[in-house]
């Protein structure tokens, strides 16, 4: 056919011819080529196409037929990776002409360049030599594995070097207990995939160890009631370790007194506990603590003496009291197995000076089981100290002077009064003893004079 003498020399392929994907092989053959929509450009037989054909539409406008040509597609790289360079050769393209001795002729093509992709070849990892390491609840549930997960199937192609690593690990839970972990694999080589990037691994996180502060805690002081139970007064129990966000709260379930006895300073054991829905997290849930107080922690509980009174006395420059009733009676709660009783009453008047004194309280002196856990007062009641009583002196002396109308009275030698008798005695008559009422004193104040008087 003259008008194939025409045709171009060579036909230029385009686009249309595709290179499926291949898995990475360790070589850059072996690519398929789907030509089904192969696509050329250029001038047939006097025909100008204007846009890419076919191969068929070319066969369709040219007198003659064409054969299918074979293609043959090798990958620039063998690297695995989207877009890579494949080179299309094409070959076998004969066009025969029709009628007459038709000889066939060989149709140079231009080749072909393209793209296509070659995926990771896979490789199946296991993760049996990976272990979990053990933790401490820290509210987390980050992970540390140890050891390489290893490759148990798949094709290493050429002198390829491929190993396996964990990139990561989490625990199912933050919480304590025994769960398993999640480990990410990875390979080393990037033209291999492992066919499972997880896998799960056992592993324990063990519960946190806290201790508790009892530091600010001061127990309540308690008058002495036979138990060593007491309260919080100040201050609170803290738990450093308890990690902020959880709800977990500090209990004080009850505070004692190492004994209940008396005394003003004094440990008490104070009982702790954990409560909340993070509690499983920790250890122990319950404390047993040591707190202190200084003063006054069990105060003496509060007795009173009754059947006892106080005496009155004259005055004697002092303050002493006695009392009468003996021991009296104690009144008022005595606990447990105590036995205390009275020993003596303690008391004094408020004042020396004469007067009464209403509501004289005297403190009791205990003995018996016990006796220092209390403490015991008495109203003795009402007493007076009343005036000093006249002490009667000797009777004084009396002398005569010669001169018979006076005489010198000594009293004790305390002072010198004169008395004078009231009936003078004729000069020269004898010395005379006045007679009982002719006497009078002088200086003397009047209640003193009359135990002159005779």
């Amino acid at each position: 056919m003259g008008a194939w003498g025409r045709m171009a020399s060579s036909l230029t392929l385009a686009d249309g011819v595709t290179v499926a994907d291949m898995q990475y092989n360790g070589t850059t053959s072996g690519a398929t080529v789907n030509a089904t929509n192969a696509l050329f450009t250029g001038t047939v037989a006097g025909v100008t196409f204007s846009t890419p054909v076919t191969l068929a539409a070319i066969d369709a406008a040219v007198s003659g037929s064409l054969s299918t040509p074979t293609y043959t597609a090798t990958f620039n790289n063998k690297n695995a990776g989207d877009g890579v360079p494949v080179s299309v050769a094409v070959s076998g393209l004969i066009y025969t002409p029709s009628g007459g001795f038709p000889v066939p002729v060989p149709v140079p093509v231009t080749s072909l360049d393209t793209t296509a992709n070659i995926t990771a070849a896979p490789l199946t990892l296991s993760a049996a030599p990976v272990t979990i390491q053990t933790k401490d609840y820290d509210g987390t549930d980050a992970a540390i594995a140890l050891g390489d997960p290893v490759i148990s199937s798949g094709t290493i192609y050429g002198g390829d070097v491929v190993t396996a690593s964990v990139t990561g690990a989490v625990f199912q839970s933050p919480d304590a207990g025994t769960q398993n972990a999640t480990v990410t694999m990875a390979l080393s080589n990037s033209n291999y995939a492992p066919t499972n990037a997880t896998a799960t691994v056992s592993g324990t996180i063990n519960k946190l160890t806290v201790t508790i502060n009892t530091d600010t805690v001061v127990p309540a002081p308690i008058q002495y009631n036979g138990s060593a139970a007491t309260s919080v007064a100040s201050g609170a129990v803290t738990v450093p370790g308890v990690i902020p966000a959880d709800n977990v709260t500090v209990n004080i379930d009850g505070i004692a007194y190492i004994n209940p006895d008396v005394g003003s300073t004094k440990s008490a054991t104070v009982n702790v506990s954990l409560s909340g829905s993070k509690i499983n997290n920790y250890q122990p849930t319950t404390f047993t603590a040591m707190a202190l107080v200084n003063t006054g922690a069990i105060t003496a509980a509060q007795l009173t003496v009754t059947g006892v009174t106080a005496n009155s006395k004259p005055a004697d420059g002092t303050t002493t009291l006695t009392t009468s009733g003996g021991t009296g009676t104690l009144v008022g709660t005595i606990y447990v197995s105590d036995a205390p009783s009275v020993v003596s009453i303690t008391a004094a008047f408020p004042s020396s000076a004469v007067g009464c004194y209403p509501n004289i309280i005297g403190t009791a002196n205990l003995t018996g089981l016990g006796a220092t856990n209390y403490s015991a007062t008495a109203n003795l009641g009402t007493a007076c100290i009343t005036g000093a009583p006249e002490t009667p002196k000797a009777p004084i002396p009396i002398r005569t002077t010669e001169h018979g109308n006076a005489t010198l009275i000594d009293d004790r030698k305390a002072n010198a009064f004169v008395a004078a008798f009231q009936t003078p005695v004729a000069a020269g008559a004898p010395p005379r003893n006045p007679a009982y009422s002719s006497v009078y004193t002088e200086g003397l104040k009047g209640i003193n004079s009359k135990r002159f008087i005779r």
